[in-house]
């Protein structure tokens, strides 16, 4: 699939609310001081969040500006947090690095259990769908688009 995909598919399925696109990745190894841990990685969009509805313990989930201006911020699952803060504390602002890159942190995610897709939340690092096809070379290519129907819509 295709970035185009998201479209075509807004306008010829008017019974849809919230779709989505998103990207999956491996993380390698995510550092923060002398901590580190394995994440997945997602490239998302702010409408996500009207899908998966996260659970923002601090900060916020991506937004708008995030995704038009490519920015490294990234959202962290709990497990993330857990393993690299472990002093505790709001991380917001902080940056850490998975692998070669570094990341401000923008957000926890307490999410667990409810949709996994591509990984449990409380084990990703999100960032700005944008940022992760330009920083993993995905091009204008996505793996899954997520959607939801309009209230009172059967999706059946």
């Amino acid at each position: 699939m295709v970035y185009k995909d998201v479209d075509r598919l807004k306008q010829r399925v008017p019974e849809l609310d919230a779709v989505a696109p998103m990207l999956m990745g491996r993380g390698g190894t995510a550092y923060y001081g002398d901590q580190k841990t394995n994440p997945t990685m997602h490239g998302s969009v702010p409408e996500v969040a009207k899908i998966m509805e996260p659970k923002m313990y601090y900060g916020r989930y991506l937004n708008d500006m995030d995704i038009k201006e490519q920015r490294k911020v990234c959202v962290i699952g709990k497990k993330i947090y857990k393993d690299l803060f472990k002093e505790g504390g709001d991380p917001c602002g902080k940056k850490i690095r998975v692998d070669s890159t570094y990341y401000e942190v923008v957000g926890v995610d307490y999410s667990s259990g409810g949709i996994s897709i591509g990984g449990r939340s409380e084990e990703r690092i999100t960032i700005p769908i944008t940022l992760m096809q330009a920083v993993f070379n995905r091009g204008n290519a996505i793996d899954i688009i997520a959607a939801t129907g309009r209230p009172g819509v059967i999706m059946s």
